[in-house]
């Protein structure tokens, strides 16, 4: 049988993974199928066991990851970081997404693999660090920790915006010319939703925003704040029109921003989400 040479570290799904690799033996020979691979792997040739794993139809074992990933030729590390792929895939909720890919990166090869991700990951999974990275925007930002966390309203201490304002500089998000800490880039996004790890740090992002949310409406006054809600009755097709015109005027605010000025903050939410019980999909 032909060795891939397909590498596990520049996967974080274990499905696009082993489908990856399932292409390459295809490629190399005509012949090869998921029956194939699941006589070498030890189970029945006539079963559609691979299959239904690729297609999400069944869980994977960790046991019968380990088989598959023997055929595949993987070593004893790769298949350790192949084992950490099946916990994240079936991690119950983030915060075990989160303990896994904390494992994940003590992999160098594959935190050189993802370097860009797990720069979007580091710097959402902070709840402090955005806002930090916006603050440097401001007018009359300067690099004196006991002032930043005079201006903030929320509980960032002189220690933490120092340890905040060096990780983001470590992290390359932010630079120091001439003695001035200004950003690297002008917007970093987390619409990547079908990258797992970009993914995880938009919903770790998203939680401590509403979380946020919460105090403003019991704490801020009402000139300081904006919240509204309202229950829509909406056709299919009405579903997905709104939630685009949701994400654009979100978009606009963004590029019309700060034109005459950057003297304040705000943080902008938005929830749009379904009341009923719904099995298909609404995109």
């Amino acid at each position: 049988m032909h060795q891939s040479e397909i590498n596990v570290f520049n996967f974080v799904n274990y499905k696009t993974f082993f489908k990856t690799v399932y292409e390459d033996l295809k490629f190399h020979d005509s012949h090869f199928s998921y029956r194939t691979i699941q006589k070498l792997a030890g189970f029945s040739h006539n079963s559609n066991h691979f299959w239904q794993i690729l297609e999400g139809r069944r869980p994977i074992s960790e046991s019968a990851a380990m088989k598959y990933g023997k055929v595949f030729g993987l070593n004893t590390r790769e298949l350790k970081y192949l084992k950490l792929m099946v916990k994240f895939d079936l991690a119950k909720n983030d915060s075990e997404k989160n303990k896994v890919l904390e494992a994940m990166k003590k992999f160098r090869n594959f935190a050189s693999n993802h370097l860009e991700s797990l720069q979007t990951y580091d710097m959402f999974s902070d709840w402090y660090l955005p806002i930090l990275w916006d603050m440097v925007d401001l007018d009359e930002f300067k690099e004196d920790y006991k002032w930043i966390s005079q201006q903030s309203y929320y509980n960032i201490s002189p220690a933490l915006a120092e340890k905040g304002i060096k990780k983001l500089l470590k992290l390359g998000l932010l630079t120091k010319t001439d003695g001035k800490i200004e950003k690297v880039v002008s917007e970093i996004t987390t619409e990547t939703a079908s990258n797992p790890i970009v993914a995880t740090a938009h919903r770790n992002y998203l939680r401590q925003s509403i979380g946020m949310s919460v105090n403003a409406l019991e704490q801020r006054p009402i000139d300081q704040r904006l919240f509204a809600a309202s229950t829509l009755l909406l056709s299919k097709s009405e579903v997905v029109a709104v939630r685009a015109k949701l994400l654009k005027i979100i978009q606009n605010i963004n590029k019309e921003s700060n034109e005459s000025g950057k003297e304040r903050l705000y943080q902008l939410n938005l929830q749009y989400f379904s009341l009923l019980n719904l099995d298909e999909d609404e995109s």
